[in-house]
């Protein structure tokens, strides 16, 4: 009989938590390994013995025995016969990323001690901007409040036309052979675009923009890469509509409780709209936490498959908080992730909210973390998910119920249309409130 989630001993919750994750538009830059050139901490058999390991893992523990359609077996001996070509820990730890990647699974990859560290520390390296691809071009899509980058003038909605003086075509090139393919082509997108402006802290990229104002104008423009704070951010308001509004950076502890609090504050609003968009997972017992402020008793979330098609059931557990009964609506977008696709997709599937912006990820796996040595480690997917009634979201993600397509004028205009088609929903919505017993 499948075990439910939320009554699991408590070990094995903290353990399976600490064990699902996903790539966030910033996270994503763990996917490569940019580790010093001149670091060569492991010799010519650590490598070797690195190697057989990760290898081994994922061929006895891969959640899917026949490896995503992959022949795993002849891939080994063709990846090893690289190892002697190795020069380097960052040409070493690349090889391994280009071997998992094999498997075109988001989830299941290799990061370098350098990445680790920064993972472990809630911190990620980057100029300040993010690119994306809108309307068929690179384009700025974010500027970190209070980065060089904004002092520069960078803004959001300026077209990309190269980096490091290589035109913007040539660098996507180079960037897709790099990462290959992922569990979507919007997570492979994603992991491209992110891998375009990744590499070690305190090191420069030049940026070559068109100007808003005039875009037969460009200008260069030198940033210097900083570690930013990936820590939790719960951020919530009234809407000037008095709908309510809460804003959720990544599924870790403390977010329920953050959440919480800003549920109560929001109780009296006739409706809710709670905004994933570049949320890229984290922990499931947040998402069951945060889950059980919706329903007034026991939910189920989905289960969890193992491999050997062992089930561990996901339910939200009664609360004695009391459960906000107005509208929702979930806001996503491809950047939205595993935890954030475990949540929208089930209140979507339940009739309890609906979902507004673009397509997910795609990347709802859940992965464990294993050390290597040298300090590295590897992630693989051991855990398949499936909804309640039994969808699989890995590959194809949540479907909004209102489209909503970013476009470079509404970033140019600092508009937000997929929260206006959200406030639209609310204020249209006939949703029968949840009763509250």
């Amino acid at each position: 009989m499948p075990t439910s989630f939320s009554n699991l001993p408590f070990r094995r919750i903290v353990r399976l938590s600490r064990h699902f994750f996903a790539a966030s538009l910033f996270l994503c830059a763990i996917f490569v390994a940019p580790v010093a050139q001149s670091q060569t901490s492991l010799s010519i058999k650590d490598r070797k013995d690195v190697f057989e390991y990760v290898w081994t893992v994922i061929h006895e523990k891969y959640y899917d025995p026949k490896t995503n359609g992959v022949d795993w077996k002849s891939l080994r001996q063709r990846y090893k016969n690289r190892l002697d070509e190795i020069q380097s820990d960052a040409q070493f730890y690349q090889l391994l990323q280009t071997m998992t990647g094999e498997l075109h699974d988001a989830h299941t990859r290799v990061r370098d001690p350098y990445k680790r560290y920064l993972f472990d520390r809630l911190e990620t390296v980057t100029p300040g901007v993010s690119i994306g691809e809108v309307e068929g071009q690179s384009v700025i899509v974010r500027v970190a409040s209070g980065s060089q980058a904004e002092a520069a003038g960078v803004k959001p909605g300026m077209v990309v036309r190269a980096i490091n003086k290589k035109p913007i075509e040539d660098c996507l090139a180079d960037s897709r052979a790099v990462i290959g393919a992922s569990s979507s082509e919007r997570a492979t997108k994603m992991l491209v675009y992110a891998n375009l402006l990744d590499g070690m802290e305190d090191t420069e990229v030049t940026l070559w923009l068109e100007r808003v104002d005039d875009p037969t104008q460009t200008f260069e423009v030198k940033l210097t890469r900083k570690v930013y704070s990936t820590a939790v951010q719960v951020l919530s308001r009234r809407l000037p509509s008095g709908l309510g509004y809460v804003r959720l950076s990544r599924w870790k502890d403390p977010a329920h409780e953050q959440f919480k609090r800003a549920l109560e504050e929001l109780r009296e609003t006739p409706g809710l709209v709670i905004d994933l968009r570049d949320n890229g997972g984290g922990y499931p017992a947040e998402v069951l936490n945060i889950g059980s402020y919706f329903f007034p008793g026991k939910v189920s979330f989905g289960k969890f498959i193992r491999r050997s098609r062992q089930q561990t059931d996901l339910a939200t557990t009664v609360s004695s908080f009391r459960p906000y009964t107005a509208p929702v609506v979930i806001l996503v977008n491809e950047a939205s992730g595993s935890g954030s696709e475990l949540f929208a997709g089930v209140m979507q599937e339940l009739g309890r909210a609906v979902v507004v912006g673009h397509q997910s990820c795609g990347c709802l796996l859940a992965a464990t973390r294993r050390k290597l040595r040298g300090g590295g480690e590897l992630l693989i997917s051991e855990f398949d998910y499936q909804t309640p009634k039994g969808h699989r979201l890995e590959g194809g993600g949540v479907k909004p119920d209102r489209a909503v397509s970013l476009t470079i004028d509404d970033l140019r205009h600092f508009r937000d249309a997929t929260l206006e088609e959200a406030e639209r929903v609310l204020k249209e919505s006939r949703q029968p409130a949840v009763e509250n017993k």
